[in-house]
């Protein structure tokens, strides 16, 4: 069995626990007949991210090695050159899906550390939004994925995802905590913001049968965006939208959707 561990980020969670930058990190012990480490690691990358092109499809279960090899172009017998069983390579989709995000965790960072000194919160926020759903949008299979088949992952990885998710969850809650702090925003529930911010992004990836027939992903960042600033307090003239308990009052909101 694979080993799997966690590397923190040093992050703060708003209630001051401590969060983990996701890193489904894989050990040596991939089985590969090949010494050329930087030819193994461009390859398990193709190979991940045509397992999660096929995965989304079939689901992890009913996928044959022999498919994820022609999906990738390598054939059965070049994919178990730099791999050694299916769950293998699911491990590869996980890590290269976590890898994928590293960049808006250490930018996320940035803003949130930055917040009133180089840029205000709606500043911080706007660009928090665009760099997640973008990353999103660059790997949507690997989060649709994950997003369909969590509950029939190992225990252990299924631990990892959900975790990630909380940390996801956790930047966006930091952002918006900071700007009501500020008095740039006007929130009553925090965290249920957040979440929505984040489940609108996931959304990209969800449910694009939908949203892109509708929108290039630019336009659907562009209105997602003005949407939640709106939301808390930002980007409309007049009343500002109240966010009580659960729900935004979409009545009080202009029907930029």
């Amino acid at each position: 069995m694979l080993e799997l561990f966690h590397r923190s980020a040093g992050r703060s969670r708003p209630d001051g626990r401590s969060t983990l930058c996701m890193g489904l990190v894989m050990r040596s012990n991939i089985r590969t007949y090949s010494k050329d480490e930087q030819l193994v690691a461009s390859r398990r990358k193709e190979i991940a991210l045509a397992a999660a092109s096929v995965f989304v499809k079939k689901g992890y279960e009913q996928t044959s090695i022999r498919e994820i090899g022609d999906r990738s172009g390598m054939g059965r017998g070049t994919l178990y050159h730099y791999v050694g069983s299916k769950e293998d390579i699911l491990y590869l989709v996980a890590t290269l899906g976590r890898e994928h995000y590293a960049d808006f965790f250490k930018k996320a960072d940035i803003l949130i550390k930055t917040v009133n000194e180089t840029v205000n919160a709606t500043q911080a926020l706007q660009e928090a939004i665009k760099d997640f759903y973008s990353k999103v949008g660059e790997r949507q299979d690997i989060m649709l994925f994950f997003y369909q088949g969590a509950r029939k992952l190992p225990p252990a990885m299924r631990k990892e995802v959900l975790d990630w998710e909380e940390d996801v969850v956790g930047i966006f809650e930091r952002l918006l905590a900071k700007g009501c702090d500020s008095g740039e925003f006007e929130i009553d529930d925090i965290v249920t913001v957040a979440h929505h911010i984040v489940c609108g992004g996931e959304m990209w990836a969800t449910r694009r049968w939908f949203l892109k027939r509708r929108y290039t992903l630019e336009q659907y960042i562009g209105k997602e965006t003005e949407f939640f600033l709106r939301a808390v307090g930002q980007g409309m003239e007049g009343e500002k939208p109240k966010l009580r308990g659960n729900l935004v009052l979409l009545e009080e909101v202009d029907k930029g959707l």
